[in-house]
């Protein structure tokens, strides 16, 4: 009995031990005859089954049943050490030169664009291409919907305030900068990062603007009327309303002396409009005459004298509303404009592809347009220069297009900024930089644009 048993416990260690022999190869992929027919065979009664009883099996499944191949053996462990003895053995590590043929020539990566000494590095911004800018005494302001920051000239962040505005706009006057709602009823002022008033209006805003003394005229919506324009001191009082009854509110400006602007549309006779101006104890100051064919979009006050923007011309309007100067599109069109706060208006028109860019004094004046070498994406202006860009040039210039300026950047450039003489703010579609620029030939107009090379080791800059 006792013989038996032991026998019979034989028998189990060497099945047991044969089981994990054959288990561990079938793990190893090693090819096993007798073990690959089976499964095979038994496959194959599995398709037979299911044909037989119209059973239609997952797509992976009936893959698998019909894999009949060998499968292919596991990479087996090796220390490293032993991996690098067999590989030298082999002669692995010898490493033979590779002679291209044609066409296969080694790739190789461009260059990376150098960095001007005097160009601070991109800041990252998430949607900065979606965010508003100004310019705020030299440095940057900016708002989204969450968030109103200030930058430096380094490019270096000052300050960085929480909000809550739905589209906001950013306005800057003077010391002041106005965030407001655009479809929604929120406006806030501020003096740099003090916030003086946030208000509400009765309707939702359609466009707003500010004075240099901080006084805040929108145009909002308003039930059974064509709109409605309202005043807000800077301590966030109303101190003037007016409702339209016959004609639709284009836009509105207020003076520093509190002379408020309002284009009107007039469809009585086509598309034509006018502009009346009150003061803030309501009285009417002026109206002026019809513009025929012409719609107003947008006001800006320079000083008491008005500037008036249309899809047609752009006209100068005195303190009594007498018309001092006009100057007419002539059919082109216009795509861009800046206003800066001297007065000085810059058109951009584009033609065939090009752009062309036309300077008007705060009188008036015009200087000789300046013909691009592409069409612009942004444009900007101070007092006595303007910036836009060209591809992924910006360039400076004053307004003959006589002086020129340029920097090469290394991202499509979405909004361009001019904050000093040589010196640029560009917004790209998630980071932000301050560029020099640096002094180049004037060039004639070309049908594509021509890249800036960056200066070389030893090559000055212009100084800022």
């Amino acid at each position: 009995m006792d013989k038996k048993g032991n026998i019979v416990k034989m028998l189990v260690v060497v099945l047991c031990l044969c089981a994990v022999t054959l288990f561990a190869l079938v793990q190893s992929g090693t090819n096993i005859p007798f073990i690959q027919a089976y499964k095979n065979n038994f496959k194959q009664n599995i398709t037979g089954i299911c044909n037989m009883l119209g059973i239609t099996l997952p797509i992976e499944m009936q893959l698998y049943l019909d894999d009949m191949s060998t499968p292919t053996p596991k990479p087996t462990m090796m220390p490293a050490s032993e991996q690098a003895e067999l590989e030298k053995a082999l002669g692995y590590m010898e490493s033979e030169e590779v002679i291209p043929h044609e066409g296969t020539a080694e790739l190789t990566t461009k260059e990376p664009v150098k960095v001007s000494s005097g160009d601070a590095l991109p800041i990252a911004l998430d949607a900065a291409e979606n965010a508003r800018f100004a310019d705020y005494k030299g440095d940057i302001v900016s708002a989204n919907e969450t968030r109103y920051r200030a930058f430096n000239k380094n490019g270096e962040l000052m300050w960085e305030l929480p909000i809550q505005m739905q589209d906001p706009q950013l306005t800057v006057k003077g010391s002041y900068v106005l965030i407001n709602e655009t479809g929604a009823k929120k406006v806030s002022l501020y003096e740099g990062k003090k916030l003086l008033f946030t208000a509400s209006t009765e309707g939702n805003i359609i466009t707003a603007d500010l004075s240099k003394n901080g006084d805040v005229v929108a145009v909002t919506e308003k039930e059974y009327f064509k709109g409605q324009v309202v005043v807000f001191n800077k301590s966030g009082k109303i101190v003037f309303a007016w409702d339209s009854g016959s004609y639709n509110i284009l836009d509105a400006a207020i003076s520093a002396k509190r002379s408020v602007a309002v284009s009107l549309l007039n469809t009585d006779e086509g598309a034509d409009s006018f502009i009346t101006c009150f003061g803030v104890d309501g009285k009417t100051k002026y109206k002026t005459e019809n513009f025929k064919n012409s719609i107003i979009f947008d006001l800006e006050y320079n000083g008491e004298k008005l500037n008036a923007f249309s899809d047609s011309m752009c006209v100068g309007i005195s303190a009594k509303g007498k018309t001092l100067w006009e100057y007419g599109f002539d059919g082109k069109l216009l795509t861009n404009y800046q206003m800066a706060s001297n007065g000085s208006k810059l058109l951009l028109f584009e033609s065939s592809g090009t752009g062309e860019i036309v300077v008007l004094s705060a009188n008036g004046k015009t200087y000789t347009p300046i013909k691009t070498e592409v069409m612009p994406d942004s444009v900007s202006i101070k007092s006595d220069y303007v910036a836009y860009n060209s591809g992924r040039d910006v360039i400076i210039t004053d307004f003959n297009g006589k002086r020129m300026l340029r920097a090469v950047c290394d991202s499509d450039i979405k909004e361009v900024y001019a904050i000093a003489p040589k010196k640029a703010f560009c917004v790209y579609s998630s980071s932000i930089q301050f560029k020099k620029l640096t002094r180049q030939e004037k060039h004639d107009t070309v049908s594509i644009p021509m890249q800036s090379e960056m200066p070389q080791d030893g090559q000055q800059e212009g100084e800022e």
